[in-house]
């Protein structure tokens, strides 16, 4: 009994602990770059891909990931490499999820 409470709590514990970030992608500015970077980006890996324009005037967009577990980690090395052959780079990852913008450009997911 011991051990079977040991694996549920595993079980439960576990996809809590998923790394999250959110780093921004430059140059960003149509509905075009936002299914590029999901179609290179977001794979099996992670539970949540979001890619989104955050200022379309400035060029900057934003991609949110989260693995499926805590084994699995969030390396902006890792994700520039998966874009390695488009226009675009990743910068300033930070934990956790996207902070609401502040009404400029155009949104776009």
């Amino acid at each position: 009994m011991k051990y079977v409470l040991i694996v549920l709590v595993s079980l439960v514990c576990l996809p809590a602990m998923a790394e999250e970030k959110t780093c921004t992608i430059t140059p960003m500015d149509c509905a075009g770059c936002v299914d590029m970077v999901k179609e290179k980006v977001c794979n099996p890996e992670f539970t949540l891909c979001d890619v989104a324009i955050v200022d379309s005037d400035k060029k900057i967009g934003q991609i949110h990931v989260k693995t499926k577990d805590a084994a699995t980690k969030v390396d902006p090395k890792m994700l520039t490499d998966l874009i390695k052959d488009t226009t675009y780079s990743v910068s300033k990852c930070t934990a956790g999820a996207p902070k609401p913008a502040a009404g400029k450009g155009k949104k776009t997911s």
